[in-house]
């Protein structure tokens, strides 16, 4: 399990080095509407991955907008 902590930090600054903020804000942004309400669902049920890696990617996903 501690392994993939490292893997899980690797991924998550690629993360948000190679996805903009607008792509973002598209997609799951305040004027996404019902569309970017599922898709973060779909993305919530399909993460089989630690609590602890989610926190990381939230935070992100919460700063890009």
């Amino acid at each position: 399990m501690i392994l993939a902590l490292p893997v899980m930090f690797i991924l998550v600054g690629l993360f948000d080095v190679w996805v903009s903020k607008e792509k973002v804000q598209k997609h799951i942004g305040d004027a996404s509407g019902i569309k970017g309400i599922m898709l973060i669902m779909l993305l919530a049920f399909l993460q089989a991955g630690p609590l602890y890696a989610a926190f990381p990617v939230a935070y992100i996903l919460w700063r890009k907008g």
